[in-house]
């Protein structure tokens, strides 16, 4: 995270993530470094992981192109909303902003249709 943030209960779902002070409409508050995302391999799966973790892959990581991507940082507890306070810059996924000013102790959400498609239902 490029803001400082803290984690708590949601009113959404679980653990949320929330901003430790205000943030401004279009500054970035996440982007994708080596250390921040995970990717997993059909290969891997049959080989290395045990059934355990798949079945955690399948609740949390994105599937693209039989690849799952999976988050390490603390930008996983981004909750969903139709309405969200962050979106990312492009279709690539790499960057995030605010898209709307955000105060601080508000959670950050993000749209998660942008990964599952517009037949995403929610919880």
């Amino acid at each position: 995270m490029v803001i400082p943030t803290v984690l708590r209960p949601s009113r959404i779902q679980g653990i949320g993530l929330f901003s430790s002070r205000d943030v401004e409409a279009g500054e970035t508050v996440w982007f994708e470094t080596p250390q921040s995302i995970r990717r997993y391999t059909e290969k891997e799966r049959a080989e290395v992981m045990g059934t355990l973790f798949w079945d955690f892959l399948e609740k949390y990581a994105i599937v693209e192109d039989g690849i799952y991507i999976l988050n390490m940082d603390d930008a996983r507890f981004i909750n969903h909303s139709e309405d969200p306070n962050i979106a990312p810059t492009d279709s690539s996924g790499k960057t995030y902003v605010a898209v709307r000013d955000i105060v601080e102790g508000e959670e950050l959400t993000c749209d998660y249709r942008i990964f599952e498609g517009e037949g995403f239902e929610g919880f």
